[in-house]
């Protein structure tokens, strides 16, 4: 197990009072059994066409923080889709590694095991900074994933769902930026 100290508490805390205060609910997650890490999970809605809600999760990994200035790794991790047939992996997979030369910031992925899509990132908590420059760096990630998940969820579903990874990466508004990507 990793360290996981006040730092990562006192951060989760003060970052749950903020989205609190700004109308977006959350709940922060003390270290237990199976994931011994704190964490935070919230939920943000109106991605792709359905404006589907999508849970935001946040946590500090294990064994890659700095316990003497409470630097530490912060992973946001969400999950666009559960329970994708064995049949659309390699499509969703196709798509994913075309995305994903193009996206500068986090990665798509696919778990194959259990048939997860999503996208994750993550971003460094630096202890030297205040409480509030910390939770302002991570509601900065927050607004490019929002706008990462808002450009992609639509195409990444519908490939979920059969359509031609191809075709449907053809038809989408950055289509000319990943032609150029192979």
């Amino acid at each position: 197990m990793g360290y996981q100290g006040p730092a990562e508490r006192i951060f989760f805390e003060a970052f749950q009072a903020h989205l609190n205060e700004v109308g977006t609910p959350s709940q922060v997650k003390p270290p237990e059994g199976s994931a011994p890490f704190y964490g935070l999970i919230t939920q943000l809605e109106g991605f792709g066409a359905g404006e589907q809600a999508l849970n935001f999760e946040f946590s500090a990994p294990p064994g890659v923080s700095d316990p003497e200035s409470g630097t530490f790794l912060c992973q946001i991790f969400v999950v666009l889709a559960s329970g994708i047939s064995q049949d659309a992996h390699q499509a969703v997979s196709w798509l994913n590694d075309r995305l994903n030369s193009r996206v500068s910031l986090g990665a798509f992925g696919l778990v194959e095991e259990n048939g997860t899509l999503y996208y994750k990132q993550g971003t460094v908590v630096d202890g030297e900074l205040d409480t509030v420059a910390q939770v302002r760096g991570v509601d900065r990630q927050i607004g490019l994933m929002i706008h990462m998940l808002q450009t992609f969820t639509d195409l990444l579903l519908a490939v979920k769902d059969g359509a031609d990874p191809a075709e449907a990466l053809g038809e989408h508004p950055l289509a000319r930026a990943f032609a150029q990507a192979g």
